[in-house]
């Protein structure tokens, strides 16, 4: 990942318990922060301390929260008045960022604090690509107006006729995640049966996953609708990636020559619903 060049670099003021000549001090104080992570590196005079203790914060923040923290300690000696200490972020970094860090010097003669503040901005990783298959992907707007390669299909743990699934398709959504999910599935899996790109196996399988758990009509919410929500943005981003007829399938569109029922778009939801549940009894 590209790393951009430090943005901003501001040393906090030395809050010394004393004068710095009476007291151990910093001598150097070197902060650095990036994409990859941190290091701050220096010396200190301990006037005449046997030792001194650097305890210190660091923190990454997003703009809108802390993201992560780090906090521990370093001895020192007057065998060993230098320091480095150093830690990656251990994540990718995608947008803008501020490292911030305090480091309190004490020992028996009083101490001395230093800081700093740093920020910087990290690339965001490019989309992915558009399926590579050789068909294109198709919309649940399509796939409800044209044939399908198959009579029948399993969603979830259900197996659906063409005419059950396509009374799914034109049903609203109506707050149920559910709904959009399979409409965006069953596009998906048709897709993949026309020759469009097999990318999206392990979306669907998950999605499946889900259904099987949380089956249609169950309107989940909480952390379960975004959980459903996220497997549809996933599903609809593969189905909308390579249209290559840009989506419009209103005007001469060709009904389901298989299907036995026309499109339920002009059925109330009570009657559509009510239908699909008398029929999984």
């Amino acid at each position: 990942m590209k790393k951009y060049a430090l943005l901003l670099l501001l040393a906090f003021g030395v809050l010394a318990a004393s004068s710095p000549a009476m007291a151990n001090h910093y001598t150097e104080f070197t902060p650095t922060a990036d994409c990859s992570g941190w290091c701050v590196s220096g010396t200190v005079d301990l006037v005449g301390d046997p030792y001194a203790d650097i305890t210190y914060t660091v923190t990454l923040n997003d703009g809108n929260s802390d993201v992560k923290t780090f906090s521990d300690q370093i001895h020192i000696t007057p065998e060993g008045l230098s320091f480095n200490v150093c830690a990656d972020w251990g994540m990718d970094l995608c947008g803008d960022y501020t490292a911030s860090g305090s480091f309190v010097l004490q020992g028996p003669n009083g101490g001395d604090t230093n800081g700093f503040q740093i920020s910087f901005s990290c690339d965001c990783p490019p989309p992915p690509p558009p399926p590579s298959g050789d068909a294109c992907t198709r919309t649940p707007g399509y796939w409800k107006n044209h044939d399908w390669p198959v009579s029948s299909l399993t969603v979830g743990c259900e197996e659906y006729t063409m005419a059950e699934a396509m009374d799914v398709l034109w049903m609203p959504v109506r707050g149920d995640a559910t709904i959009i999910l399979f409409k965006h599935l069953v596009a998906a899996k048709l897709n993949v049966l026309s020759g469009s790109s097999t990318s999206i196996s392990d979306d669907i399988d998950a999605a499946d996953d889900f259904l099987c758990d949380h089956p249609l009509f169950s309107k989940p919410s909480g952390d379960l609708k975004t959980e459903c929500n996220s497997l549809k943005d996933a599903l609809a981003y593969y189905n909308e990636s390579n249209d290559c007829d840009g989506g419009d399938y209103t005007s001469g569109a060709v009904l389901p020559l298989s299907s036995s029922k026309t499109p339920a778009q002009g059925q109330s939801w009570g009657s559509v619903k009510a239908s699909y549940q008398d029929n999984n009894k």
